[in-house]
């Protein structure tokens, strides 16, 4: 038998001990007055305090026993002395192992060595666990068992709990902001769709029987449902959405992730600009308390005094690679991918090269906030086109810290621009683009009973968490990322 498995078993003795003398090891309820915050809080006041948690360590020192209590708030040493409680609560204790639930009720003193602890008067267990908590979860050497295994890295390691409660704190910030500060209503669109779109991505299929196994597809982006609404009346709107995107895994993309959406009728790429950024500053300021962003080990300043940067897509190519694309042939151009062992899938124009040579070699030296705006057409099927230079769109991307956090665009309203953009993805989809937008009839026939002018956002949530808690592998900001399974791990180890 393993170590382990002995500890079970002696977990499991325990167990029915408890239950011989007749406790309750799964009870139904406990009256938790206070967290462990609170309690350390109430240390000066005097009062008698009630609260609950995990047991993170014991000591036991003759007629007395410490524990370590833990709950979502923090940790706190109790006491338990032979005499201050009742005998056969006393013995039960006796029987309390790291991992199991306590409820303690006392008051809040220091010891002589100066620790805040609960000098406990009464107890009452609350959960037998039946596997050890395991000592150390190393971030460094075991990484896979961390992901699959996140309930015991949170318990073991502080900084995967703060990280996530960041992320929801991170979120309800972001509703906070665009519904209070800004005005927006949250709304919700489909994750099931009869025609993917809104983005260029491949989807996931799937069917569904009650309609005749009618083949589906998971959400890409809830764009063209949002754009619905504002057909429908509705002029300032947002969603946060789970996507699902049938791609690659690195460290900042996985196939299932959360993004918000938001569409401001009468507004342009400016105005989602000025958005944007508000947003991002406010919730520096509710996160960090700061105004200074740390990137990895570089400090970058979001002052609002100082604007941030802003450059056209071809601005930048020339400004930070010294390459002036406006004077390159076809050829020159070809010849630049090539060199830069880079490949637009389908077939070759001018718009998807700037883009490809912009995105390997600029982005990653956009450590500043960085706009870089007016991207080419033909790479922004959904973005209105320049009202200034006909083959670019009126499109942004945010960067900070070498990623992109935000894209956003004046919209198309015209249905028949709409419907040209269109059918340029289906002649992509034909030369061998997958990641080509179908052509959505449904959604041309709702634009063709009027839209108005139109801002959109969309901003990548576990990006956002990457970037204001200074994690740069986004299956730390995500509970339960996407982990290949075990068993096709083992079936390709074979």
């Amino acid at each position: 038998m393993s170590r382990i498995e002995q500890t079970i078993e002696a977990k499991k003795e325990k167990r029915q001990q408890l239950e011989a003398m007749g406790v309750n090891v799964s009870p139904y309820f406990y009256d938790k007055k206070q967290t462990v915050a609170e309690c350390i809080a109430a240390l000066d006041r005097g009062e008698i305090v009630k609260t609950a948690g995990r047991v993170m360590a014991g000591r036991a020192h003759g007629k007395v026993i410490f524990f370590d209590l833990s709950d979502e708030t923090g940790k706190i040493q109790v006491m338990c002395r032979e005499g201050n409680i009742e005998s056969e609560a006393f013995k039960v204790l006796l029987l309390v192992d790291p991992g199991d639930f306590l409820g303690v009720s006392g008051q809040v003193e220091k010891t002589r060595t100066g620790e805040v602890t609960i000098i406990a008067g009464e107890t009452e267990f609350l959960g037998k666990a039946l596997r050890p908590l395991p000592s150390s979860f190393n971030a460094a050497t075991d990484k896979e068992a961390r992901f699959r295994q996140r309930y015991l890295d949170m318990l073991i390691n502080p900084q995967t709990q703060s990280v996530l409660a960041k992320r929801w704190q991170i979120v309800k910030g972001v509703r906070r902001f665009l519904q209070d500060e800004l005005g927006y209503t949250e709304v919700e669109t489909p994750i099931l769709q009869p025609l993917y779109g809104g983005t260029n991505a491949r989807p996931f299929t799937t069917t569904m029987k009650a309609l005749d196994d009618a083949q589906l597809y998971l959400r890409i982006a809830p764009e063209l449902y949002l754009k619905r609404l504002i057909v429908g009346g509705m002029e300032k709107i947002f969603e946060i959405a789970r996507n699902f995107r049938n791609e690659g895994i690195d460290q900042s993309h996985l196939p299932e992730f959360t993004m918000i959406e938001w569409y401001h009728a009468y507004a342009d790429y400016n105005v989602m600009t000025a958005e944007v950024e508000g947003l991002i500053r406010y919730l520096q300021r509710m996160i960090n308390h700061s105004e200074e962003l740390m990137i990895e080990d570089q400090k970058v300043e979001l002052d609002g005094k100082k604007p941030w940067r802003r450059y056209t897509m071809k601005q930048a190519l020339h400004e930070f690679v010294d390459l002036d694309v406006d004077t390159m042939s076809d050829d020159e151009l070809k010849a630049w991918l090539k060199d830069n062992n880079l490949a637009p899938v389908g077939e070759f124009t001018r718009g998807k090269a700037i883009f490809s040579l912009f995105d390997h070699l600029v982005t990653k030296l956009l450590i500043e906030p960085t706009w870089i705006i007016d991207y080419p057409k033909d790479v922004s099927p959904l973005a209105k086109t320049h009202r200034q230079a006909s083959e670019l769109t009126e499109r942004y991307e945010l960067y900070i810290g070498g990623k992109e956090i935000s894209d956003g665009w004046s919209e198309i309203t015209d249905p028949l621009e709409q419907r040209s953009r269109f059918e340029n993805e289906q002649k992509r989809m034909r030369e061998g683009d997958d990641e080509a937008q179908p052509y959505d009839e449904d959604f041309l026939e709702a634009m063709e009973y009027g839209m108005p002018p139109l801002g959109g956002v969309g901003l990548g949530i576990d990006r956002l968490v990457m970037l204001l808690t200074n994690t740069w592998s986004i299956k730390e900001v995500i509970a339960f990322p996407t982990l290949k399974s075990i068993n096709a791990k083992d079936t390709d180890a074979e």
